[in-house]
């Protein structure tokens, strides 16, 4: 038989594990995805910058009851309010609540939610 030490700072990369695996926040990731995946799409907007070159900023456009693009386009920090709000009891603490969402819609956004709504930070 074998003897693993633990100490804090395992402990902590531990939990944290753990927390992502099973017994984290899988389930409200799945809740929230659906909801982002059944009222928007996600797009790209082309816009000069500062120096006068195209770049890329990311948006969403919702959809309508027949999931098709209406003419309402959010950012994603638009949409961060928006799933904020309507969420906005999905966890007690409001500064965890908050980087959750964040996460959330970058995540998925960018296609980062694994197969088990796990987070890529969270």
């Amino acid at each position: 038989m074998k003897t693993i030490i633990i100490n804090e700072k395992t402990e902590k990369k531990l939990f944290e594990m753990l927390m992502n695996e099973g017994f984290g926040y899988s389930s409200k990731v799945a809740i929230i995805k659906k909801y982002l995946d059944t009222h928007f799409v996600k797009a790209d907007m082309e816009q000069l910058n500062k120096e006068g070159d195209m770049e890329k900023k990311p948006l969403v456009i919702m959809l309508d009851s027949k999931m098709q693009p209406t003419e309402n386009r959010l950012t994603l920090e638009q949409l961060y309010y928006k799933i904020q709000y309507k969420y906005q009891n999905i966890i007690s603490n409001k500064e965890e609540r908050n980087k959750f969402i964040w996460n959330t819609i970058n995540d998925w956004f960018y296609n980062k939610i694994t197969k088990n709504n796990n987070l890529s930070k969270y």
